[in-house]
């Protein structure tokens, strides 16, 4: 928000940027060990984050409506999962 003092949005840009690299090279991790889809690992780190945002936006629902639409945990790993063999 540009309502926010500068020194404080640097702050979360840089938490931001922290997290997308620590992100990222989980998923060059699990890549090498065959775990991950071998996709480039920063559109898939693009991918989950979207996903992430999109499932925090949830909270505004009603816990009924989020037990009947939140995605199980598989589904969002089968995005990152390798292609079956």
């Amino acid at each position: 928000s540009d309502t926010l003092p500068a020194d404080l949005r640097e702050q979360v840009k840089q938490q931001s940027l922290s997290m997308r690299e620590i992100i990222r090279g989980l998923v060059v991790e699990g890549q090498a060990a065959g775990e991950i889809a071998n996709d480039d690992p920063d559109k898939l780190v693009s991918a989950l984050l979207a996903c992430i945002d999109g499932l925090s936006r949830m909270v505004q629902l009603s816990p009924e409506d989020v037990e009947k639409q939140m995605p199980d945990a598989r589904m969002i790993l089968r995005i990152l999962g390798p292609e079956p063999r």
